[in-house]
């Protein structure tokens, strides 16, 4: 399959690259230096394939960054100061100036630039998923690397571009709790004004804090007001997490809830079986950070940041809310009040970064237990991040004995 590839680029040069378009780019900028501010929002130096090309369109780059005039002359002084013009050849940078009549159309040749590197990207994702099948591990193993080569080709949602003179009209006559989503404790939304489709919402906590059950607590009422949701459960499976909602609840209750149980324990996996579900998604629960998986980095730190920046384009993306629970270290044993920080995130430098919301998990009544104090049945929820709202502490009754949480000031499980 890969000397197929190469023996496809080698047949046909003209599919994967456009020296005349590259040639036009650049031709366009050289006619008029206002047009590569227009050209910068579609294309970079790497989306060139000819080297000098590369070369030229990186320094009339660096030229605009700097608030530099560009035009035929200065560039070409440029790049005798630097050496670019006897690399390149006086006679071909003449051509280039001849390449194009005006440059009212250099975002035309700068999509034609795009459309060619995208071709490219392809084919080697192409390749390399042909070598992945070539590679003598077990099956399960190749198909994850096969979704890890496709995930990890360019997305280019994020250069849509939208202006307030054509949206703002429209926006301010939506009703802004549309898309909201409660978390069924009116305590905790009040503070946080609940979830929003493309939030990362990060619940940390110590063991046995209750971060899990309050996990699945927020699913199920999602679920019970309509939402689509799907939980990603690393450490229980399907049935014991069942078992314990049946506590609770009565079979048939849950068997009305639109609800899915997964074990897929890598942003790929879990991107396939979002994309799989029948339905509408609209909340991912994972349980928990530090039990999924990702190619090895250098640093823990690498890894994390790594899992923790996918899964939020992965929110932004599919326009749904990823509500990622994680350990906290050791930090709050040390303390004499034992009281979580966000600084106690385990590898926090990205999770901190990323996160939308971030919720600590507190049970002094955990503490209380191994010091022989009499229990009172609380747990606390400290809002210690909210991009867009209020942080606070909310206050929550806690069963033990049935694994619930509940509102404390409305007196509900």
């Amino acid at each position: 399959m890969a000397n197929a590839i190469t023996e496809r680029l080698a047949a046909s040069p003209q599919r994967h690259f456009s020296p005349a378009a590259e040639a036009a780019v650049i031709g366009s900028i050289l006619l008029d230096g206002d047009v590569i501010a227009e050209v910068l929002s579609l294309i970079n130096c790497e989306d060139f394939y000819l080297d000098k090309h590369r070369k030229l369109f990186s320094l009339v780059t660096e030229m605009f960054m700097a608030g530099d005039q560009i035009d035929s002359v200065l560039v070409r002084d440029r790049m005798e100061t630097v050496g670019l013009l006897d690399e390149i050849g006086f006679d071909y940078y003449a051509k280039l100036l001849e390449a194009v009549p005006i440059a009212a159309n250099a975002a035309y040749y700068a999509q034609q630039v795009k459309d060619k590197r995208r071709y490219r990207d392809l084919l080697t994702a192409v390749s390399n998923a042909a070598n992945v099948v070539d590679e003598s591990l077990p099956v399960d193993e190749q198909i994850e690397k096969v979704r890890s080569i496709v995930f990890g080709m360019a997305d280019q949602s994020g250069q849509e571009a939208y202006s307030f003179a054509e949206y703002a009209e429209a926006v301010s006559q939506e009703d802004p709790n549309v898309e909201t989503i409660l978390t069924g404790f009116r305590d905790l939304d009040n503070v946080t004004g609940g979830f929003q489709p493309g939030q990362l919402v990060v619940l940390a906590g110590r063991p046995s804090m209750g971060k899990s059950a309050l996990g699945l607590d927020i699913a199920v009422k999602q679920a019970e007001y309509g939402a689509g949701v799907i939980i990603f459960s690393l450490e229980m499976t399907h049935k014991q997490l069942i078992r314990r909602l049946l506590r609770t609840e009565t079979a048939e209750k849950l068997a009305s809830l639109d609800i899915t149980i997964s074990g897929a324990d890598t942003v790929e996996k879990q991107v396939a079986m979002i994309k799989a579900k029948q339905g509408r998604c609209d909340l991912v629960v994972i349980d928990y950070l530090q039990q999924m998986k990702t190619d090895k980095a250098e640093t823990k730190n690498v890894e994390v940041g790594n899992i923790t920046r996918d899964l939020k384009k992965l929110a932004l993306r599919e326009n749904l809310t990823v509500l990622l629970e994680s350990q906290l270290n050791r930090g709050p044993e040390q303390r004499p009040d034992r009281r979580p920080r966000m600084s106690d995130l385990r590898d926090s430098g990205s999770v901190e970064q990323d996160a939308d919301i971030v919720m600590l998990m507190f049970r002094a009544d955990y503490y209380r237990k191994e010091d022989g104090l009499e229990k009172d049945h609380t747990a606390e929820v400290i809002v210690d991040k909210n991009r867009d709202g209020a942080t606070g502490v909310v206050k929550l009754m806690f069963s033990e004995e049935c694994v619930r949480f509940g509102d404390l000031t409305y007196g509900a499980y």
